[in-house]
This record gives C-alpha cells, structure tokens and sequence, in this order.
C-alpha cells in the first residue's frame, strides 16, 4: 500500500469528524450565517 494511502486510514475517523464540523457543514450546504 502506498504510504500516502496509509495516512489517509490511519487519521480517518479524525478527517471524518473534522466533515462533520458544524461550520464546515454550514458553509458546504449554504446555511452558514453571513456573521459566521
């Protein structure tokens, strides 16, 4: 397996969680207040 390949599953729960940040969600799908 490619080293990069590791790392990706290696911090896969941490990247995950990181998606599911309420900013990020709310400037993904447009719900993101402006003063945010």
């Amino acid at each position: 397996m490619a080293f990069t390949s590791e790392l990706w599953r290696s911090i896969e729960p941490i990247y995950a969680a990181i998606l599911r940040h309420p900013f990020l969600r709310g400037l993904t799908d447009g719900s993101l207040p402006r003063e945010s």
